[in-house]
């Protein structure tokens, strides 16, 4: 009989082409299976998601955000007057207050407000309405709630605050006072004065041409 032929040898090149093609191979199969990443937002895609209630919010943010949230906020701009936008994007580039101007700017509304996924409220308004909105947007930021955070800003941005008089102003004005009366006392105490020393004059006088 003849010799089986031995098994061949693989070589350590051999062998390192090989775990090379297997790790090639699974990449390729990584990349056609694995789900597509979710893309950013467009500015654009803002204006056509709000044109009917002015609320968008992506479909990965839903589980945090609900329309329902920023109803009445909407309402409440309208019956002001207010074209508002409120949207929760996936992305916000490149940062949120660039993002939230470039939608009010392709919305041509009065302002936006945006949820950044970096956690980061943000608002942008048109230029003839900035009074009180840096105000507005502090005082939203104090505030925890997504749906606070909107009521506040639009509540603070429409509202002009009430300024209370500094309490020097009202000591200066006390003091005023009080200087202007003790100023007006002592006038009319002079003026006593001097009217009872004519009157003693006159009346010494009369004595003086009644002696004999």
């Amino acid at each position: 009989m003849a010799a089986l032929n031995p098994p061949k040898r693989v070589g350590p090149c051999g062998a390192l082409k090989r775990v090379w093609l297997a790790a090639l191979a699974l990449f390729l199969l990584a990349g056609v299976f694995a789900p597509a990443p979710a893309v950013g937002e467009k500015p654009s895609k803002i204006v056509d998601e709000t044109a009917d209630d002015g609320i968008y919010i992506a479909p990965a943010r839903r589980t945090q955000f609900d329309s329902s949230m920023f109803t009445q906020v909407i309402s409440d701009a309208r019956a002001l007057g207010i074209t508002l936008i409120i949207a929760v994007p996936f992305e916000a580039e490149p940062t949120t207050m660039a993002f939230a101007r470039r939608a009010r700017e392709a919305a041509d509304v009065d302002a936006v407000i945006i949820f950044g996924p970096d956690g980061v409220f943000a608002t942008n308004v048109s230029e003839d309405l900035e009074d009180n909105s840096v105000r507005a947007l502090n005082a939203a930021r104090a505030q925890t709630a997504p749906q606070a955070q909107a009521e506040t800003f639009l509540a603070e941005w429409t509202t002009d605050p009430v300024r209370k008089r500094p309490a020097v102003i009202d000591q200066t004005i006390r003091w005023v006072v009080i200087l202007v009366a003790v100023l007006l006392g002592t006038a009319f105490l002079e003026q006593g004065v001097h009217y009872l020393k004519r009157l003693r004059r006159r009346a010494l006088l009369r004595r003086q041409q009644m002696a004999p």
